[in-house]
């Protein structure tokens, strides 16, 4: 992402950034391409219950989008809300 601008999600109570795969294989980019599958090599998310336009990380701006209107990044951000939880109780429990 060297030279990119730095650009969040927000949906469902969720900020997020996916990090996109790079295809090796023709089957993965064949199912990318017939059947619309995205793939991300990683996505970094924490709970962020209310939308913010920008955050302030030192000197910096990050600019946070809010994908609420999108059903496929709802639906990610859902999932990735569970799972945050479910971590965060597995944490609760050992401390």
């Amino acid at each position: 992402m060297s030279g990119q601008p730095l650009v969040i999600n927000w949906a469902e109570g969720v900020v997020f950034l996916p990090l996109p795969y790079q295809p090796e294989s023709d089957r993965i980019i064949e199912e990318m391409l017939q059947n619309g599958t995205t793939y991300w090599a990683n996505v970094m998310c924490a709970l962020m219950p209310e939308y913010r336009p920008i955050n302030k990380m030192g000197a910096r701006e990050i600019p946070i989008i809010d994908q609420t209107s999108d059903p496929y990044f709802r639906q990610v951000a859902q999932w990735l809300k569970k799972r945050i939880e479910a971590r965060n109780a597995v944490v609760e429990k050992t401390n």
